[in-house]
């Protein structure tokens, strides 16, 4: 599968886990200057959460979360 397909696969399965919760998603892959936000997401009527996604199928190159700066 290619890496886009599957970057977008987890995309979709953290969104859907996410509004199981009762969260509400507000925007996907927003982008604007300073870069892009993967995932917006409503808590409540006065929380925004802003949600990076990130998918790793072996750790040779880090952790998903060693990539992020």
């Amino acid at each position: 599968m290619r890496t886009t397909l599957i970057g977008r696969r987890a995309e979709r399965l953290g969104a859907k886990h996410l509004l199981s919760r009762g969260l509400k998603l507000t925007a996907e892959n927003y982008s604007c200057k300073f870069g892009e936000i993967k995932l917006i997401i409503e808590e409540g009527t006065s929380q925004l959460i802003f949600i990076e996604v990130r998918y790793r199928s072996k750790d040779n190159y880090g952790s998903p979360v060693e990539t992020i700066t």
